[in-house]
């Protein structure tokens, strides 16, 4: 699984796409917003604050993803120290 920035999802981003298999639709125009459709067991890694709301069927775990190493290296280079894994649970999509 690779992980992708916010930054790096929206360079790839048009009004509705898929990003390595992710399904998301943009929605607004002036304060537009990424609504991520997951299917179950698949996860999203975000940072501090990215969130605005989720479905009830969503895991979140907030982790160093990669040890503390990276954690650190990511503090240094200006991005959040921890982020959230949220993972969606059971069938349908999240």
């Amino acid at each position: 699984m690779q992980d992708l920035t916010f930054q790096q999802m929206s360079l790839k981003m048009k009004r509705k796409e898929e990003v390595l298999g992710m399904k998301y639709e943009i929605k607004g125009d002036t304060l537009p917003v990424v609504v991520c459709y997951l299917e179950g067991g698949e996860q999203m890694i975000t940072e501090r604050g990215s969130m605005s709301w989720m479905s009830p069927n969503m895991k979140m775990e907030t982790t160093t993803n990669g040890g503390i190493g990276k954690a650190f290296g990511r503090m240094f280079s200006g991005e959040a120290m921890f982020q959230n894994r949220y993972t969606a649970m059971g069938g349908g999509m999240g």
